[in-house]
This record gives structure tokens, C-alpha cells and sequence, in this order.
């Protein structure tokens, strides 16, 4: 066990980081939707398979899940303001 979990902040910083790159260049909304549930759905799966096979406790996946989170959206947002200037 150890906190947080890297496989649940890893897919969650690439899951994330897809699902805000699908909002800014794909324009047809039931395939924007349909790709980002994918992968909320994928990210949750592999949280909850860590937790089921023992490796994990429930915090370390949220943990990871947070981290994995803000990272993205730390990325994408400087990300951003190098395209703008």
C-alpha cells in the first residue's frame, strides 16, 4: 500500500488531460460526449480494480485521482497560456 496510488494518479492525469484536449478540438457533441465518458469510465475502472485486488485503500485511489487531477489541469492551463502568447 502506499499513498497516493500512481496507477489511479497516472490514468487520471491522462484520462484528464484526453478528455480536455477532446472539448477543445473535437466539435461534434455526442462524440465529444461519448469519448469523455469513456474515459471517466476507464479512469474509474482501473481506480476501483486497484482497490479490489488489495493493493490499494479507497483514499489512496482518491488520492491518486485528486493528484492525477490537478496535475492536468495544471498542465493544460500553461498549456494554454503558451498558445496565447
Amino acid at each position: 500500500y502506499s499513498f497516493p496510488s500512481g496507477h489511479a494518479m497516472n490514468n487520471a492525469t491522462l484520462y484528464t488531460m484526453l478528455i480536455l484536449l477532446i472539448n477543445r478540438y473535437v466539435r461534434n457533441t455526442p462524440l465529444k460526449l461519448t469519448l469523455s465518458s469513456i474515459c471517466v469510465a476507464l479512469a474509474v475502472m482501473i481506480g476501483c480494480s486497484r482497490i479490489y485486488l488489495g493493493v490499494h485503500y479507497a483514499g489512496d485511489v482518491l488520492g491518486g485521482w485528486l493528484l492525477g487531477f490537478a496535475l492536468s489541469v495544471i498542465i493544460y492551463s500553461m498549456w494554454e497560456n503558451k498558445l496565447q502568447d
